[in-house]
């Protein structure tokens, strides 16, 4: 059984034949592998090691492609699961994944497998459209229809047959978001609450022990909805409706009696402002070697699809889950008309024909660290007549020196800047081809503040800007710009030609900081046609040396710290006594990602005698989100000598304390000081 519908609601996107929803690819056969129980997490977690079983079994039944709407957000493509995928890949088979929902952390959370070589990694945009069941509000003079999320529990559909009295009470201290205690009698009442101040929880709770038969969060701000998260002890349903549709229901409860009412058979569709624009959640690139980490994007917020017939039958849902079975579908349609093109070139061609998505916020481009190429355009890539390769340029590496080789002069002050060849053949075997190119830069994104310190969210900045808006003073100084010297050339008909680019980082940002991106267009047109057919070979790059970048973060952070079991700060670490009835943790954050992270325990002399508890861990990702949680190391007296972690010892009583060592950015761990190094004061071990 499908026990949260997520495996339903993919699989309706890539193949479904119903009047209702109709799939991407309706007539695709494909396998279903499940790899969630029912007993975990509601369904929502599972262990690498089952995905790696599924994985193999899909391979060996003989599928074209693996639809993976799943990953860990942050984590590196070479994990267990992504040299999974990679392998796949080998063998010809198409691996499409999910790049993540967390791109509210900002950058670098775009995981694996999706970032693994040769994986399709996918992103979000919101639909254009919301079908879902409505609120229908009613008085004695008026009825409209609200757009609602899903109810934050599948087992409390938000649905009332019946018309049913919507009230907005004030909580006891006499406000309207419900973060205490109600004094009025809500029976066989829904309550409308605004959102902000306290948890869902505890204003559902409050709620139900008023009596309420439901609860309605209103938003307190603009932007996305998304169904609310609770747990057991909420038992009535639960949903959020926009900021103005809350005041808009508030105000007409304050004139005289309004019921709500929504009936699981009806559904409405709402048009969506944000349509075609990325959705904030997906997860931004780059990997952490400076990889894009995002190949193209599809609708995948607000999706109408199937959903387990006892759950409702359809459901809107939103995630990268949801573009990913789009782009499953979609490369489906493309391998059965092209069955010639290989697993690397359909990657590339839904890269390169798809469209560059608009960010309203800086009127640029999205950065294709979010958005890869763009949003899919399947028609596009199947009457593709071009291959580009790389689809992509990752520019990890950059010169600094005065800037030559281009007829124009940018600046007398040296610069940084990287030099890239394309090689783009035209696959058309009778028809020559005429290409010219010109540049669209994309909105620079940063995820430090200008202390150091990491921002909480890229979506949520207030004085510090996240997203660099273009203005007329700025644009000259603070956007990427591209040369080229042959980017208008004529190609032959089969025959490839090269491109070579100069893209100079923007001089108005400051090192080590700032990402910056944009799209190199290319325009075709074949002899004697007059239509002309666009491409795009999206770039991206840090503007600054990657591996300068600090890997703990700041000591104003207040972190590495030693704390107890508890996860309270020693305050005093001079006069702690660790042993087995007192044992502590070395409590940090990651600012970055790191190869290799380890919590080693020093002796008198300097010594190292073992590594803590999950003291030696490769492949770490950054901290999601920031400054909420923090990854640990333990230690009560004992440590293991070997860096799997199976050898343990008891230490000699004595003095000590706690290096930890994270590997930088392009690091080498076979040299010492490629490692950030955080030691703590001495402490004794009894």
């Amino acid at each position: 059984m499908d026990c949260n519908g997520h495996g339903t609601h993919v699989s309706g996107i890539l193949a479904a034949r119903g009047t209702e929803v109709r799939g991407v690819a309706p007539n695709a056969t494909f396998g279903m592998y499940r790899v969630f129980s029912c007993g975990n997490g509601n369904g929502t977690s599972t262990d690498d090691s089952i995905i790696l079983q599924a994985m193999e079994a899909a391979v060996k039944d003989g599928h074209d492609i693996i639809s993976m709407s799943l990953g860990a957000d942050g984590a590196w493509g070479n994990n267990m699961l992504g040299r999974q995928a990679t392998k796949a890949v080998s063998k010809g088979i198409i691996v499409v994944a999910a790049s993540g929902n967390a791109g509210d952390s900002g950058m670098l959370t775009a995981g694996a497998p999706a970032t693994a070589d040769g994986v399709i990694s996918v992103g979000a945009v919101n639909n254009w459209s919301i079908r879902s069941i409505p609120m229908t509000i009613s008085t004695s003079s008026t009825t409209f229809n609200v757009f609602k999320t899903n109810s934050g529990s599948p087992e409390q559909e938000f649905v009332f047959e019946k018309k049913t009295p919507i009230v907005a009470p004030k909580d006891s201290l006499g406000n309207t978001n419900g973060c205490n205690p109600f004094t009025v009698d809500l029976t066989n009442k829904v309550a409308l609450v605004m959102r902000g101040n306290c948890s869902f929880i505890e204003k559902a709770v409050f709620a139900q022990d008023a009596g309420a038969k439901g609860i309605v969060v209103y938003n307190n701000v603009g932007g996305s909805l998304e169904a609310p998260l609770v747990d057991e002890t909420v038992k009535i349903p639960i949903t959020i409706i926009s900021k103005d549709d809350g005041e808009n229901i508030a105000d007409v409860a304050s004139q005289g009696p309004t019921f709500v009412s929504a009936s699981k058979d009806v559904y409405a569709t709402f048009t969506n402002d944000k349509g075609g624009l990325m959705y904030e959640f997906s997860s931004f690139g780059p990997t952490p070697e400076l990889d894009m980490g995002v190949s193209v994007c599809a609708p995948g917020a607000f999706i109408w699809s199937t959903y387990p017939r006892k759950m409702g039958n359809y459901i809107t849902m939103s995630g990268t889950s949801m573009a990913t079975p789009y782009v499953s579908g979609a490369a489906a349609l493309l391998k059965q008309a092209r069955p010639d093109m290989s697993v690397s070139e359909i990657r590339s061609v839904l890269t390169n024909t798809a469209k560059p998505v608009e960010d309203p916020a800086s009127k640029l481009k999205a950065s294709p660290y979010q958005s890869g190429g763009g949003l899919l355009d399947i028609y596009n890539a199947v009457k593709s007549r071009v291959q580009i390769d790389p689809p992509v340029l990752a520019i990890n590496d950059t010169q600094y020196a005065p800037f030559t080789g281009v007829v124009h002069r940018i600046s007398k002050d040296d610069i940084r800047w990287a030099i890239r060849t394309l090689k783009i053949k035209n696959t058309d075997k009778t028809k020559g081809l005429r290409i010219s190119m010109d540049h669209a830069p994309a909105s620079s994104v940063t995820m430090f503040n200008t202390t150091g310190m990491i921002i909480d969210s890229i979506l949520n900045v207030d004085n510090d800007a996240a997203v660099l808006v273009d203005t007329e003073a700025s644009a000259k100084n603070t956007m990427p710009r591209v040369f080229s010297l042959d980017s208008n050339q004529y190609i032959a008909p089969g025959m490839t030609a090269l491109v070579t680019v100069t893209i100079a980082s923007p001089l108005g940002l400051d090192d080590n900081r700032w990402f910056y991106g944009g799209y190199l267009n290319f325009t075709m047109q074949w002899s004697g046609e007059s239509t002309k057919s666009n491409y795009v070979v999206p770039y991206a790059g840090f503007k600054g040396e990657f591996n300068k970048v600090p890997i703990l973060a700041p000591k104003s952070s207040g972190f590495p710290a030693i704390v107890n079991s508890d996860g309270d700060f020693i305050k005093d670490v001079s006069k702690l006594k660790v042993s087995a009835k007192n044992p502590v943790e070395v409590a940090f954050f990651m600012n970055m990602p790191s190869k290799l992270v380890t919590s080693e325990l020093i002796d008198s002399s300097g010594k190292p005698v073992g590594y803590l508890a999950y003291g030696y861990s490769p492949l770490v990702a950054r901290t999601l989100p920031f400054y909420t949680e923090y990854y640990t190391s333990d230690l009560d007296g004992s440590v293991f000598t070997d860096k799997d972690l199976k050898n343990s010892v008891n230490v000699t009583a004595g003095q000590y304390h706690i290096r930890l060592s994270a590997l930088k950015l392009f690091g080498n761990i076979e040299r010492p000081s490629d490692f950030e190094v955080w030691n703590s004061e001495t402490f004794t071990v009894e």
